[in-house]
């Protein structure tokens, strides 16, 4: 039989019945729209995730010192102060090791201008954006040469340069006072938006690991 008849004698049948062809063709693209539509929610999904963990830091291993007691009150893990950049150090040159940042972190008053804003205060190394997988939206982080002469230099978040300065604002060369020391902005973090425990990683600021340490 030809092709011509048989393309013929379909479209007669499905014109006959055409109620029939009409609900076929919809359940077809319903099924197809739906998985379409699961596996698209799906991928956005594991997406999400791998943010998640990459905006953490993959491969990434906290090293805490170990609990303090005062008066017979323990005070939890990571209460103890025994670990030094020498300890860092020390981790820098084992085996698979990367990348190594010791941290400080208090809570402090930061003032610029006429605008204050109480943010956590992190005195960091200079690998912490490769360690966090953290982009710069302005500026730069500090480098090795800041962390070893002490340099009075921060990298703000969007939420604490936002507070004092205002949304879409470049704060790089600015001053801002963290207590009664005065840093210099070099940099502002792309935004990261809040981790696993609910924190705002945007409302941080990260400086040198030994003028932090002084600055306190």
């Amino acid at each position: 039989m030809r092709f011509d008849v048989v393309l013929r004698t379909a479209v007669l049948a499905l014109r006959r019945s055409l109620l029939r062809t009409c609900l076929t063709a919809l359940g077809l693209i319903i099924g197809v729209a739906a998985v379409i539509t699961i596996v698209s929610l799906g991928q956005g999904a594991r997406a999400s995730i791998e943010e998640e963990v990459e905006g953490a830091g993959t491969n990434l291993v906290i090293v805490s010192a170990g609990n303090w007691t005062s008066g017979g009150v323990r005070l939890g893990m990571g209460s103890s102060s025994t670990l030094t950049a020498e300890d860092a150090e020390a981790m820098r040159r084992l085996p698979g090791v990367a990348y190594v940042s010791p941290g400080v972190r208090t809570r402090q008053q930061l003032v610029t201008g006429g605008q204050n804003w109480s943010a956590n205060v992190e005195g960091v190394g200079a690998d912490l954006p490769l360690i966090r997988s953290w982009p710069l939206e302005a500026g730069t982080f500090f480098g090795p040469g800041d962390v070893a002469a002490d340099g009075k230099v921060v990298v703000i978040g969007t939420i604490v340069r936002d507070a004092l300065f205002g949304p879409h604002i470049n704060p790089v060369g600015r001053q801002v006072r963290i207590g009664l020391h005065p840093f210099t902005i070099v940099g502002v973090l792309a935004p990261k938006g809040q981790s696993a425990s609910g924190e705002d990683q945007d409302d941080a600021v990260f400086a040198p690991a030994s003028s932090e340490e002084r600055a306190e």
